[in-house]
């Protein structure tokens, strides 16, 4: 929470299998260092995409609106077929590949 960001835990439990937050934050805290522990434990359907990708922007909408996204507030979606980079800029390269660099 110092630097901004905590971990949360987003659960979608398989089929008769069941867990509390405490018996998950315990083994976290178990296995992994103590600042990529999550501090809370959201249970739920984890929204996918039609592929089975899961919707990352889905679940920080689900977080409350004190907790900050990293692109900010004023995140706007591509239109008209725009590409996005992920500092909103245009995605766009000459060459269709790596951008290039002046050498000398």
């Amino acid at each position: 929470e110092k630097w901004g960001e905590t971990p949360v835990a987003f659960v979608e439990l398989a089929v008769g299998k069941s867990a509390t937050e405490a018996e998950l934050l315990n083994h976290c805290r178990n296995k992994l260092a103590h600042f990529k522990c999550p501090t809370r434990v959201i249970f739920g359907e984890l929204p996918k995409t039609s592929t089975g990708k899961i919707q990352k922007f889905e679940l920080r909408k689900q977080l409350s609106p004190a907790v900050s996204t990293p692109q900010g507030p004023a995140a706007s979606t591509p239109s008209d077929g725009e590409a996005s980079t992920p500092h909103g800029g245009r995605a766009s390269t000459p060459h269709g590949g790596k951008a290039s660099t002046p050498h000398g």
